[in-house]
């Protein structure tokens, strides 16, 4: 699907990449206010070091699903699926063993 993104014209491509970053941002808030990510994780990254992370997911999301069946139908489904996992791994909370 690499090659549909790439296809795009850089204004679409641009429109796009920000309206996915401003998501994982949004979900990144929302996990973020549940307690769902390690304050020390997120502190040890600056702010801006985090926008360019997440810049660089929304690219490998766009690049990974765009012209999908499933981006087509139900972006915030996927998006915030792929966000999570994503901040999960880089930003997650800790389990304890019990």
């Amino acid at each position: 699907m690499e090659d549909r993104f790439d296809q795009q014209k850089s204004e679409v491509k641009e429109t796009l990449l920000m309206e996915t970053a401003m998501r994982i941002m949004e979900v990144f808030c929302d996990m973020q206010y549940a307690c769902q990510v390690n304050p020390d994780k997120v502190d040890y990254i600056g702010s801006l070091e985090r926008l360019q992370l997440f810049t660089g997911w929304a690219r490998e999301f766009e690049e990974k699903y765009y012209g999908t069946e499933e981006y087509e139908d139900d972006f915030i489904y996927l998006s915030e699926k792929y966000a999570t996992e994503k901040i999960n791994e880089e930003f997650g909370v800790e389990k304890e063993n019990i």
